[in-house]
């Protein structure tokens, strides 16, 4: 553990541009792959089969769990914490391995593969979250660069056999992992380090659906069936020669190439020649299937099947980079789903293969048909489903999360509605500090607006409980104004004079301590710092409010801004509910509880709310009310 410690804390990023760092990061994790299934694969086969495809499998499985944790709660994904344990993993499989192949034992391996396997899935998805940080006109670059250094380190490493012996093997696929991490570990921080406290995708994909790409979306299906097609190729590669693999290598020279000339990545003519080369290289599996031996027809299909999906995953790479970037809030989710449908793809693909070999030991015409459909299927997709689907337009259609965005002056967010710390931090050193406020009331106010959990935020209640509570505290009088304007009996007991939504908080001071003064706070009100930046405010030891002699202060023209634009734009009675807590800022968890709906249904209202009104985030919603409410 101690070393994993070392490891951890030594960083080369911080002496290099993070261009140079995460292109040496990117090519060090491809290379530990090359490592893994050119050298200690093999010998795992010869001893235990299974243990290689175990590999896969709880390697897709762990992406599962990290595509769920990313969206649902990033916060617990604690980056030193994670790449420590994963590291620890990779660590026990190596060893487990070498020491599995070294005394011909299958439980020795059988334990030893799937931890490498969650290992690999989590360094993938940090790569992805660093690549985010660095924008996706550079990541682009990059990716390739990383892919060019790869390919000539691979080829000296097959020239010369380094990585031939097994223990040379097993200490440089370590060393080419650990060295990966160190290098974009620094990136990949910037971008989590953040998530620890802000909402959850799967929050603000409610009031900012076109920040987040949807698990439907056909980024994601696109690699969850190219990698299902690669999966079930994959077991009828052969070993590749050196020219084959040159060969192989020259795709991604020539996008290499255009990139640097257009200035640009290509995302849309990669992914078609992506494909094109997979489906040829269905074309020509039949050939050793039916018994030809030439070099060309051997070769021919591996050395266009590893092509095709070297430019695939270039593209992989570089939309994980591209929308990250562009909502580096989702950058998490956005990596850890893409490997999850990776790596699920490989696994299906390879089980759909092993299922099959199976069957044709019995009739071997079986694999020509399997063949046939699965290229059949592939292509149908791509022409069909793709047809006009564009990768370089649904990158740019993502837009920023405006989470940490501030809103409109007279109604802002739900205290604490996932700002992140520094922008709390920015806040507390905002509001006066000579304000002389009740011990208790400060208390309330300070776990309002700034200690709340966000999950929690809808238990707080309304503006007018939180008023009620700091009355109770500071020693003052509550009376409420129904609607009609008649004032309801004064209680001393705040806690007895909850108002309802209708309602209207009186506060009055009591006449023996302080000057009398009476002040009227509407639900749309914020209780926030700006109440005690008033000119006109009192600085005794009572909240201090903007007063205005014994007048009350209504303003009632939130809610007539809001009904008409539910007239104008026809939304429902139920929409409409939902527009005035959306317009006052409020997340998903709190419109739930508010209007006890599911976390489903608030989705499709907001969805609808969206359409209707042609917008696109919270913010621009906020703006087209306060637009109304200007007239």
């Amino acid at each position: 553990m101690a070393f994993i410690a070392h490891a951890q804390s030594m960083s080369p990023s911080r002496a290099l541009p993070s261009g140079i760092a995460l292109c040496a990061a990117l090519a060090c994790l491809l290379l530990s792959s090359y490592v893994l299934n050119a050298s200690l694969f093999p010998a795992v086969a010869q001893t235990c089969p299974v243990a290689r495809e175990l590999s896969t499998y709880f390697g897709a499985a762990g992406s599962i769990v990290f595509a769920v944790v990313a969206y649902r709660k990033p916060s617990i994904m604690a980056e030193g914490v994670w790449s420590g344990i994963c590291l620890a993993f990779s660590m026990g499989s190596v060893i487990a391995l070498y020491l599995g192949i070294s005394i011909q034992s299958s439980p020795m391996l059988v334990i030893g593969s799937p931890f490498g396997g969650i290992s690999c899935v989590w360094f993938s998805v940090l790569m992805g979250v660093a690549l985010t940080n660095i924008g996706a006109r550079r990541a682009g670059m990059v990716i390739l660069s990383a892919f060019l250094i790869t390919y000539g380190v691979h080829i000296v490493l097959d020239v010369s056999g380094l990585a031939r012996p097994l223990p040379i093997a097993a200490a440089l696929y370590f060393a080419l992992l650990t060295c990966s991490y160190a290098l974009m570990r620094r990136d990949a921080r910037a971008i989590m380090r953040p998530l620890r406290d802000t909402a959850a995708p799967t929050v603000l994909t409610v009031t900012s659906p076109s920040s987040y790409l949807p698990i439907s979306n056909y980024i994601y299906v696109s690699i969850l069936l190219f990698n299902i097609a690669c999966g079930y190729s994959f077991a009828s590669l052969t070993n590749q020669t050196l020219l084959g693999f040159m060969a192989s290598c020259a795709p991604v020279i020539a996008l290499l190439c255009l990139a640097g000339i257009k200035d640009a990545f290509p995302a849309d003519s990669a992914y078609r020649t992506a494909v094109l080369l997979v489906f040829a290289g269905f074309l020509f599996t039949p050939l050793p299937l039916l018994g030809a031996t030439d070099v060309v027809s051997a070769q021919s299909h591996t050395v266009l099947l590893n092509a095709g999906t070297d430019c695939f995953t270039v593209v992989m790479y570089y939309l994980i980079a591209s929308v990250g970037a562009r909502n580096k809030l989702g950058a998490v989710s956005t990596s850890a789903i893409a490997f999850a449908a990776q790596w699920v793809g490989v696994g299906t693909g390879a089980l759909i293969a092993q299922g099959i070999a199976s069957a044709a030991q019995t009739n071997p015409i079986l694999s020509l048909w399997a063949t046939f459909a699965m290229t059949f299927a592939f292509m149908a997709y791509n022409y069909v489903a793709l047809r006009r689907f564009s990768f370089t337009a649904t990158i740019e259609s993502v837009v920023p999360a405006h989470e940490d965005a501030e809103f409109d002056a007279n109604w802002d967010r739900r205290p604490n509605d996932s700002v992140p710390s520094a922008t709390k931090n920015a806040a507390q050193e905002a509001r006066p500090d000579d304000i002389a406020l009740p011990t208790a009331s400060t208390n309330v106010l300070r776990k309002a607006r700034m200690t709340t959990p966000v999950d929690e935020q809808a238990e707080i209640g309304t503006e007018a409980d939180l008023l009620a509570d700091i009355a109770t505290a500071s020693g003052l009088t509550l009376s409420i104004v129904v609607p009609g304007g008649e004032v309801a009996p004064a209680v001393q007991n705040a806690a007895d004079a909850r108002p309802t939504p209708d309602d209207t908080l009186v506060v009055d001071s009591k006449p023996s301590v302080l000057p009398s003064f009476t002040t009227t706070i509407s639900e749309s009100t914020r209780l926030d710092s700006r109440m005690f930046d008033a000119p006109n405010a009192q600085t005794s030891e009572i909240p201090s409010v903007q007063t205005h002699g014994n007048q009350n202060v209504h303003i009632g023209d939130f809610d007539e801004a809001c009904d008409a634009v539910a007239y104008q734009f026809g939304l429902t009675s139920r929409e409409l509910d939902v527009l005035k807590l959306l317009a006052r800022g409020r997340t998903s968890p709190f419109i739930q509880e508010k209007l006890v709906l599911s976390h489903n249904t608030v989705k499709t209202h907001v969805r609808h709310i969206y359409t209707k009104l042609n917008v696109h985030s919270q913010q621009e919603l906020i703006s087209i009310v306060e637009g109304e409410r200007g007239r």
